[in-house]
C-alpha cells in the first residue's frame, strides 16, 4: 500500500517541459523558416510553405513533442511561382500581341519587353495579356499614343 502512495506521489511530481525547451524541440522537426512561438504549452506556429502537405507534416510534428497543449497553425502554403521558358513565352506573347498593330516583343531568361506604338486605349489590355502568360517580368518600352 506504502508503494502505491509512494509512486502516485512520484508521477505527479514529474517536471512538465518549459516552452523553450518545447520550442527547441519543435524547431528541431519542422522545415527550416517556419517560426515557433509557445507559451504556457500552446503552439503558435507560422511562416509559409510551398503545399499544403508541408503545412500538414509541420502541425504532426509539432503536436508530436512532449508538453505540447494545443497548436495554432497560421502557416500559409503559397505554392511557388512558374515562369514558362523563354521559347514558350515568345510564342505566346507574339499571339496575344498580334492584334495590336505596330508592337514588338523580344524576351529573354523570362524578361519580355515590348516597344514599339501603342493606342492609349490599348495598353491595358496589351499589358494584362501579357501578364497573364507569367514571364518573370514585363518592360513595358512602347511609345503611347492617343
Amino acid at each position: 500500500m506504502m508503494l502505491a502512495a509512494f509512486s502516485v506521489a512520484f508521477t505527479s511530481c514529474k517536471k512538465k517541459p518549459k516552452d523553450e525547451d518545447i520550442k527547441a524541440a519543435i524547431e528541431k522537426v519542422v522545415p527550416a523558416g517556419i517560426g515557433v512561438a509557445v507559451a504556457e504549452g500552446s503552439v503558435t506556429l507560422t511562416g509559409k510553405v510551398e503545399t499544403q502537405d508541408a503545412f500538414a507534416a509541420a502541425e504532426i510534428a509539432a503536436k508530436a513533442v512532449e508538453g505540447v497543449k494545443g497548436i495554432t497553425n497560421k502557416i500559409e502554403v503559397v505554392p511557388p511561382v512558374v515562369i514558362n521558358p523563354d521559347e514558350t513565352l515568345t510564342q505566346t506573347v507574339n499571339a496575344a500581341i498580334a492584334a495590336f498593330a505596330g508592337i514588338k516583343a523580344e524576351v529573354k531568361d523570362g524578361v519580355v519587353t515590348l516597344s514599339g506604338n501603342i493606342k492609349k486605349d490599348d495598353l491595358a489590355k496589351v499589358m494584362q495579356a501579357v501578364q497573364e502568360l507569367k514571364p518573370k517580368k514585363v518592360e513595358n518600352k512602347m511609345n503611347v499614343k492617343k
